[in-house]
């Protein structure tokens, strides 16, 4: 007859062979003996459960060894795993049908489970984030609320390692740290507390050697944010235009142009709200763009443009069934436009495009040539102009079928004056041509 010393090597050792069908029957023995069972045997049967694809039963077994050994870390884990393979894994939609269900079980986990290397308190947080952002309405609060539960020096500061999901090339992805700030300033940034939302930004970008995913950007992009709300414009738009180097994105464009309109300065402002209408971004999500050059046309004392535009960003909100905020009800009933009356956005957008590209273009030298060389991130190229000069471009700068994106592509483009000493001008607008017969 064994011992129990020896009993409990020999689960171990199955165990740790992978043999958790035989170490579960041994596990079982040693802990359905109350007299002589310890918090170990408890753990060994709820972790051979859970392994052997039985989290039910394991967390069955993890919640009697808490309730005896309520201090005992290991189990804590294996409790909070045993929840987390249950409820918390599951996809999106599986989530949907019981929200209460995973919420009370995130909150089980971050209540029970170790702050240890082995814990699931981090990959649930992360569970819970996902989950949240990906709602239609951004539940800001919530998210704040969530974060809280957590320190980032708890999180660890270890970038993720996969595969570009574009290029399939090995890449770097965010650590659980990095994450958390990115996570947390956004809901700052959202709520309003736009003190807290700099320090944390700032934070970040001191504490990080190398931040992924643009976090770089979107760190400096809250932070000029909160300094407009906090009255500081004229620094928000400088700090903004140096975004531009990284990304031209039109939201970018739409932020300079507004606090510009604040100013009082109405030119520089609708020259930036053009250069968002053409930059890259779905057009329903430009609404408040065009509402807002609507009212710098306005200012501008150019009626018809103005109502135009506040026309494209009504039949966006009616075309996608978005509420009406009633702000642009207002507006719209300034320029005698009705919701009855709008035109479909993309005929509207259509009449428009040509005054976006006099007012963005207009002062720019046009030019053709061909694309030489395309960067293996995708993202930029070069082209060869007639002049026999190259200029940078950005991938997105393309207007055409992405399939004639490729090198010898003839293309004609205007020529971007650059802003630094030193620097090539760049080719934006570039639109393939077809081949010379």
């Amino acid at each position: 007859m064994p011992t129990l010393n020896e009993l409990r090597q020999h689960a171990s050792a199955l165990r740790k062979d992978n043999k958790y069908d035989q170490a579960l029957a041994v596990y079982r023995q040693l802990w359905e003996q109350p007299a002589t069972r310890n918090e170990w045997d408890g753990w060994g049967y709820a972790h051979c459960l859970r392994k052997l694809g039985r989290p039910r039963e394991a967390l069955t077994i993890a919640r009697q060894v808490y309730q005896a050994y309520p201090e005992f870390e290991p189990n804590r884990n294996e409790y909070g795993w045993s929840l987390y393979d249950l409820v918390i894994k599951q996809d999106q939609a599986a989530i949907a049908e019981n929200p209460a269900e995973f919420f009370q079980a995130a909150d089980e986990i971050l209540t029970v489970a170790g702050r240890d290397q082995f814990s699931p308190r981090a990959r649930t947080l992360f569970k819970v984030i996902d989950y949240l952002e990906k709602r239609a309405a951004y539940p800001a609060q919530q998210i704040l609320e969530w974060t809280a539960r957590a320190t980032p020096d708890e999180l660890s500061e270890a970038p993720g390692r996969g595969n570009n999901p574009t290029t399939g090339q090995p890449m770097e992805f965010a650590s659980d740290r990095e994450k958390w700030y990115a996570a947390r300033t956004r809901a700052l940034l959202e709520v309003g507390q736009h003190a807290e939302c700099i320090a944390l930004c700032q934070e970040a970008l001191q504490r990080f050697g190398k931040l992924h995913q643009d976090n770089d950007v979107w760190f400096r992009w809250r932070m000029a944010q909160s300094k407009a709300a906090l009255g500081d414009r004229a620094t928000a738009i400088t700090e903004i235009q140096s975004l531009l180097k990284r990304k031209q994105d039109f939201f970018l464009y739409w932020r300079i142009a507004q606090y510009q309109f604040e100013l009082g300065q109405v030119e520089e402002a609708l020259k930036n709200a053009v250069a968002g209408a053409l930059a890259p971004g779905e057009l329903e999500y430009k609404w408040e763009l065009f509402w807002l050059m609507g009212q710098i046309l306005q200012a501008r004392g150019e009626t018809e443009l103005a109502a135009r535009h506040v026309e494209l960003a009504l039949a966006l909100r009616l075309e996608h069934q978005w509420k009406i905020p009633a702000e642009l009800s207002q507006s719209a009933s300034q320029l005698n436009i009705s919701t009855s009356s709008c035109q479909p956005a993309a005929q509207v957008k259509a009449r428009l495009l040509p005054y976006w590209r006099q007012v963005r273009f207009g002062d720019m030298k046009t030019m053709t040539g061909k694309i030489t060389r395309l960067l293996p991130t995708g993202q930029a190229g070069f082209i060869r102009g007639a002049d026999g000069r190259d200029y940078y471009f950005r991938t997105a700068a393309f207007k055409g079928n992405k399939r004639l994106l490729t090198e010898g592509q003839a293309v004609s483009f205007y020529v971007q004056p650059s802003q630094e000493a030193g620097k090539a001008d760049s080719a934006v607008e570039v639109t393939p041509q077809p081949p010379a017969t």
